[in-house]
């Protein structure tokens, strides 16, 4: 009951006091009616009621004083009061406001970042049962595990729910259907995946068990936009089909909105058992479920016994490999680690030159209200009370600067996200949420308290008979070492951003002009994807050839060059090669490469001057005598005491046999 009558005096203030009012003047005609009773004369009674009833102001302070919520509601009146002075300082006022709001605005936004990928638990059923695993060779993480190693894995592991897999990176094809020819991300995953992971279907199914065994029908679930897109969100999936490649997949469901994973696509396919690829070929990416009451170290010791094992049965491929299990949400934030902890530590040194800011403001303001604080203090405030209302303005500026550094930080949370790789997903929900909000009301309440603090210790007055006569003539004396302190701490903190910032632009200038092995002046590209089922093989080459001659022909153009993967930009087609004459024991062991396939006159085209020997002619072609162009590097390796031309090299593609 005290506590609901001291809340209602907080909320009902005004009724409250009205009610006072009435009750006091009530019981003071009581008093004046009694005494008229007894013989008083109208004026004698009614100055008796008044003496005996008591001072009424002191009355009501007192019943004030015992309905209030003490420290609240003084906290609540400095705060009013502190808004009101700062007001009338809009200068000062809203220059310590955008100083502080550039500090909090930045943090807030790196903290909003790493609270989507980091920290937010991943949209899923039970997300810490997920796991992701990696390959590891010698201790060292190459993430890809090969198909046959995942059989494996799946089929001895027992302490999954499941082990599901999903190709390395997302593949392009050639959607056409009736459309114009278009280009589409495409997942290639087994049947089970967005069962661990508990995704529902917007319309239509999911992947079964039966989908994934060799001879069943194509189907494909394709993403919310996709089916937004291209199919108006038709409700009826039956005929629904996609004309991939030259295949027909039969769309069976459409994934929910909100659904995100490891990459961005518009479809993904299942993987049937067959098609797993041989075991010495390492291209896909685990992720599973823990059964419940499993243990991360313990399914980690399960799957080294059968790493293990595998090793024993299959040296030539598997000789220094294991499987690294890591929760899933930590493994796909690992990349991104070393980013954030340096643009926090950006953050956080620019909150922290903007608390000195705003401390020295406030010590400069506090230097020249000596006499006034002086004139409180003579009035009888405390310097606890003077240190507590001036505390009350910091945290006022720092309040206001809060909501103005939020709304920065939605502006700046937008830049950030365009900094990281496409494939960061999780970042697709970065908002200030309210885990994001309540780290800003932290944040914001400890810059107040920190930059506000010790200005208002400072500036307390100590002497009220001399203040009062100095008057503004203590402004350069007072506080002239704290002052020296800030910009000592400001200066070293900016010089060390400073370098950094120039380290970071010295590494990006020599990234722009690095020697990248080609003329990159004057250079275009364009990417021609064929249907594999209308052009294969000797049909595809001919196609690019009238091409590249029928380019070659337009106005302006020097020359023209085709190759299957852009250089830099398409890092796959990593093949094992090795010199005839010295195979290694051990496939996996010899040296490996990045193969590219290109037509006649790809090396002027880029501007790539050969070493030695002759270019790729127009007399190379199918059933010819097949010739390679290798680089400097892998010369050395292969022919360490040999010309390497006329050398035979023996190409380990993707079949079971060299």
């Amino acid at each position: 009951m005290r506590t609901w009558s001291k809340l209602k005096a907080l909320l009902w203030r005004k009724q409250l006091e009205a009610d006072m009012a009435e009750e006091m003047r009530a019981h003071l005609e009581m008093q004046e009616r009694a005494n008229r009773a007894a013989g008083m004369a109208p004026d004698e009674a009614r100055y008796a009621a008044r003496r005996q009833f008591g001072h009424l102001d002191g009355i009501k302070e007192t019943a004030r004083d015992q309905r209030r919520l003490g420290w609240f509601e003084d906290a609540w009146r400095d705060l009013r009061f502190a808004a009101r002075s700062l007001r009338k300082n809009l200068g000062f006022s809203l220059a310590t406001v955008l100083v502080l709001a550039l500090g909090l605005g930045g943090v807030t936004a790196m903290f909003s970042t790493v609270y989507a990928v980091a920290i937010r638990p991943l949209p899923y059923p039970e997300p810490g049962r997920l796991v992701f695993g990696r390959a590891t060779f010698n201790g060292n993480i190459n993430p890809w595990v090969s198909g046959p190693d995942y059989a494996d894995y799946r089929d001895q592991g027992r302490s999954f729910e499941a082990l599901e897999a999903f190709f390395c990176v997302p593949k392009e094809y050639t959607v056409t259907d009736g459309r114009d020819a278009e280009r589409v991300r495409v997942l290639l995953a087994t049947t089970g995946l967005h069962r661990i992971l508990g995704v529902r279907m917007t319309l239509g199914r999911s992947f079964t068990d039966e989908d994934g065994r060799a001879g069943a029908a194509s189907v494909a679930l394709i993403s919310h936009a996709y089916w937004r897109k291209h199919f108006a969100e038709a409700t009826d999936l039956t005929g629904r089909s996609l004309v991939i490649d030259g295949h027909t997949f039969a769309v069976v469901g459409v994934m929910p909105p909100d659904f995100h994973f490891v990459y961005d696509t518009d479809v993904v396919l299942p993987v049937w058992a067959s098609d797993l690829g041989p075991r010495r070929y390492k291209n896909w990416l685990l992720v599973g479920r823990l059964r419940k009451g499993v243990t991360l170290a313990s399914a980690q010791s399960e799957i080294d016994v059968i790493g293990a094992r595998l090793e024993r049965a299959y040296p030539d491929t598997n000789t220094g490999e294991a499987l690294l299990l890591t929760p899933f949400q930590s493994a796909v934030a690992e990349q991104y680690r070393s980013s954030f902890s340096l643009l926090c530590a950006g953050a956080g040194a620019v909150l922290l030159i903007a608390c000195a800011n705003a401390a020295g403001l406030l010590l400069a303001r506090g230097a020249g209200r000596h006499s006034e604080l002086a004139v409180r203090a003579a009035l009888g405030a405390s310097p606890g009370r003077i240190v507590r209302f001036l505390l009350a303005e910091a945290l006022v500026l720092a309040g206001v600067a809060g909501i103005a550094g939020a709304a920065l930080a939605i502006w700046l949370q937008r830049g950030l996200v365009g900094l990281l790789p496409e494939e960061t997903l999780l970042l697709r929900d970065v908002a200030l949420s309210r885990p994001v909000l309540g780290f800003a009301l932290g944040v914001t309440l400890a810059v107040g308290f920190v930059f506000g603090l010790l200005p208002a210790w400072r500036t307390r007055p100590t002497d009220i008979t001399r203040d009062l006569r100095a008057g503004g003539r203590s402004i350069r004396a007072h506080g002239i070492r704290l002052r020296r302190g800030l910009v000592i701490g400001q200066v070293a903190i900016s010089f060390a951003l400073l370098f950094v910032a120039g380290l970071l632009l010295r590494s990006f200038a020599a990234l722009r002009g690095a020697d990248l092995g080609f003329d990159r002046r004057n250079l275009l590209t364009v990417e021609v994807p064929l249907p594999p089922q209308a052009y294969p093989g000797a049909k595809s080459s001919e196609f690019f050839t009238r091409l590249v001659d029928d380019v070659h022909s337009l106005p302006g153009v020097v020359s023209v060059a085709a190759i299957d993967g852009l250089p830099l930009r398409n890092p796959y087609n990593n093949v094992g090669i090795y010199a005839a004459t010295n195979p290694p024991a051990n496939p996996q062991a010899g040296s490996s490469g990045f193969q590219r396939i290109v037509l006649p006159g790809y090396f002027r085209s880029m501007g790539i001057p050969l070493v030695a020997g002759r270019d790729i002619e127009a007399t190379d072609t199918v059933g010819s005598r097949r010739v390679v162009l290798i680089s400097q590097r892998l010369a050395a390796r292969l022919f360490p005491q040999h010309n390497p031309l006329g050398q035979t090299v023996i190409i380990d593609e993707a079949t079971d046999a060299p």
